[in-house]
C-alpha cells in the first residue's frame, strides 16, 4: 500500500505541461548536451589529468586553455601549462612545462587538424625554455629537431601542432558510445521532484550478446528545460576485441551544462577508467572546469552602399556674354564614405 501511495504522489507532482511520454522530444534534447552552443565563443577552462601507462610512463597535470568553439567544434585552443610530472618508461619522474595537449574536451565536437595548439601569447614565465636548464635546454632542441625532421618527411607544417587527424568532427563521448553499444537501447523518463527536473534513463549494452553487461546513463533537465547533466556509469568490468582482447573496468563520465539563452554551455566534466591488454593495466583520468564563455569578436558584415548616380550635365545654350553656371551632382567618388560601424558584441557569463 505505502508504494500505491509513493507513486501516486509522485505522478501528482508532475507539471501539467510535461509529457513524459514524449520520449523522442528527450532523446533528442539530450543531445544538446554534448552539442554544445551555437554561434562563436571563447571558452576558458583549467584541464587535469593523470594517466599512469605503468612501466611505458606517466604523466599528471594542470594547463588552463581558452579555445574557439564555432557551432559545437572546437576550433582551436591557447594553452598555458602550469606544470606537469612526467615519467618516461622506468625513469624518474620529472617536471616540464610542455605545450602538448594532454586532455580531450567532451562537450562540443573535435574536428580533422582543426584544434591546433600554439604558444602564441603565452605569458614568459610558463614558456617551458625559460624554465628549463642548459643541459634540459639542449635536449629539448635536439628533440625539437627531430620532430621538425619526422614532420618534414610527413609533409605537415612545424608550426602547429593537431590533436588529431579525422577528416570529419564527432563528439569523442559520443563516438565512444556508439562504438561500443550494442543495436538494442532501452529508454524511459521519470520525473524526479527532490530535483525539479524529468530525468532521462538509458540502458545500453556493451556488445551484441544476448547477456551482454550494461551500461547506464542518466540525463537530467531541471524544471522540464535543456538538459543540465549527464552521469554515465559502466559495467565494473567489460572485455572487447579478439587479438588482442582487452579489458576496460571501474569507468564512469560526468558531464555538467550550464542552461542560458535558449542555449547549454559546458560547466565541467569528468572521466575515469581502467584498462589491460596482453597482462599489463593502464589507468586514466581527466578533469575540466569550464570557467567561463563570450561571444567572439566577429562583427555582422557591413551592407554594401548603394552607387550614387551622377546627374547627366545640362546643356548650355546661353549667349556666351550672358553665360549661367549650372550645379552639376557631386561624382561617386567623391561621396563621403558611410560612417563605421562598430562591430556588434555581446558577452555570455553562463
Amino acid at each position: 500500500m505505502l508504494w500505491l501511495l509513493t507513486a501516486v504522489l509522485a505522478t501528482a507532482a508532475v507539471p501539467p505541461d510535461v509529457d513524459l511520454d514524449d520520449l523522442d522530444h528527450w532523446e533528442e534534447s539530450a543531445e544538446i548536451l554534448l552539442d554544445g552552443p551555437s554561434g562563436c565563443w571563447e571558452i576558458v577552462g583549467h584541464a587535469s589529468w593523470n594517466w599512469d601507462l605503468g612501466r611505458f610512463g606517466a604523466s599528471r597535470g594542470d594547463a588552463v586553455f581558452v579555445g574557439r568553439m564555432i557551432d559545437g567544434v572546437w576550433s582551436e585552443f591557447h594553452l598555458k601549462p602550469l606544470g606537469e610530472v612526467v615519467r618516461k618508461k622506468r625513469k624518474t619522474e620529472e617536471q616540464t612545462y610542455g605545450l602538448e595537449p594532454r586532455f580531450v574536451p567532451l562537450f562540443g565536437s573535435i574536428g580533422g587538424r582543426s584544434i591546433v595548439v600554439s604558444n602564441d601569447g603565452v605569458d614568459p614565465r610558463y614558456d617551458s625554455k625559460t624554465l628549463m636548464n642548459d643541459a634540459e635546454l639542449k635536449q629539448e632542441e635536439r628533440d625539437e629537431a627531430r620532430r621538425d625532421r619526422r614532420e618534414a618527411r610527413r609533409g605537415k607544417s612545424d608550426d602547429d601542432e593537431s590533436i588529431t587527424d579525422d577528416s570529419g568532427a564527432a563528439n569523442v563521448l559520443r563516438e565512444a558510445l556508439n562504438e561500443l553499444s550494442g543495436d538494442a537501447t532501452t529508454s524511459w523518463t521519470k520525473w524526479d521532484n527532490d530535483k525539479r527536473a524529468v530525468q532521462l534513463q538509458r540502458q545500453v549494452p556493451i556488445g551484441d550478446r544476448a547477456r551482454a553487461p550494461i551500461s547506464k546513463a542518466d540525463i537530467y533537465f531541471p524544471e522540464a528545460g535543456l538538459p543540465s547533466a549527464m552521469n554515465v556509469v559502466f559495467p565494473e568490468e567489460f572485455y572487447g576485441g579478439t587479438f588482442p582482447r582487452w579489458r576496460v573496468h571501474d569507468a564512469v563520465v560526468y558531464l555538467r551544462g550550464r542552461p542560458s539563452g535558449g542555449e547549454v554551455f559546458p560547466r565541467a566534466e569528468s572521466f575515469s577508467f581502467g584498462f589491460g591488454v596482453f597482462g599489463f593495466d593502464f589507468n586514466g583520468a581527466q578533469t575540466i572546469q569550464y570557467k567561463s564563455a563570450v561571444r567572439c569578436d566577429m562583427p555582422p558584415p557591413v551592407a554594401p552602399i548603394a552607387p550614387v548616380e551622377t546627374a547627366a550635365p545640362v546643356e548650355d545654350t546661353t549667349p556666351v556674354n550672358n553665360e549661367i553656371l549650372v550645379e552639376v551632382s557631386t561624382p561617386a567618388e567623391d561621396v563621403a564614405p558611410a560612417p563605421d560601424v562598430a562591430p556588434a558584441t555581446a558577452e555570455q557569463q553562463p
